[in-house]
């Protein structure tokens, strides 16, 4: 009969063969800094890593957030862009960095918000929000 510490780890085991039989459902591997998940077909789970595109025109355009100190759930970052209205449309999503690989941003939503000459990006998170983000943002 197998002790407790051999049942504990055959559980872990087990386990961890389930996660990495459903790692490739949720995340495909690659995706180079910048690159963006996107659905290659109308089937489920067909995502491929791409160039982001913003449409007929868009200018795709990039910047640095910091957040410190942490804060927890939301923290929002303005970041300064000429010609920006409150009317505008704002497109914008976040990307690998050098701190953050992709592993890291799931679970980080981010919206963009027009103002006067610049965007409020906010970040929400379930956990604390810290550190340099990259983000991609195209303004109509």
């Amino acid at each position: 009969m197998a002790t407790l510490v051999q049942r504990i780890n055959d559980l872990a085991i087990a386990i961890q063969t389930k996660i990495n039989s459903m790692m490739p459902m949720l995340m495909p591997s690659g995706g180079a800094i910048g690159s963006v998940l996107t659905k290659n077909s109308a089937s489920d789970n067909d995502v491929v890593w791409a160039a982001p595109s913003g449409g007929a025109g868009a200018v795709i355009e990039s910047a640095t957030i910091t957040v410190a100190p942490a804060q927890y759930g939301s923290a929002t970052v303005t970041i300064v862009r000429a010609g920006v209205s409150p009317s505008s449309k704002i497109n914008v999503w976040l990307a690998p960095n050098d701190e953050f690989e992709m592993d890291d941003l799931i679970g980080v939503t981010v919206y963009g918000a027009p103002s006067t000459d610049s965007i409020d990006v906010t970040l929400n998170e379930n956990g604390p929000i810290v550190g340099s983000y990259l983000i991609h943002f195209t303004v109509s």
